[in-house]
């Protein structure tokens, strides 16, 4: 009897021990009755918050062409096209 408790005991802290890794809200939030976030829909979601976006600018005084603006860091560019 002792030895499948014992034998219990030690698969159920394995199994803890394998939880998967979730991402920790901040200390100002207060997340009651919302579950978890496993870490590996961040890792998902990486391709998707690192998009650019270029809006319109105008027209070309002179040219038939458009201008847009692009921010790439901290440089806002424009763009002619």
């Amino acid at each position: 009897m002792k030895k499948w408790f014992f034998s219990f005991l030690l698969c159920s802290q394995m199994a803890l021990a394998q939880q998967p890794a979730v991402i920790a809200p901040g200390n100002n939030l207060i997340v009651d009755g919302i579950p978890s976030i496993p870490l590996s829909i961040k890792e998902e979601m990486q391709f998707y918050s690192e998009s650019r976006s270029a809006g319109f600018a105008g027209w070309h005084p002179i040219n038939r062409s458009m201008l847009i603006s692009t921010r790439f860091g901290n440089t806002n560019q424009l763009h002619q096209l």
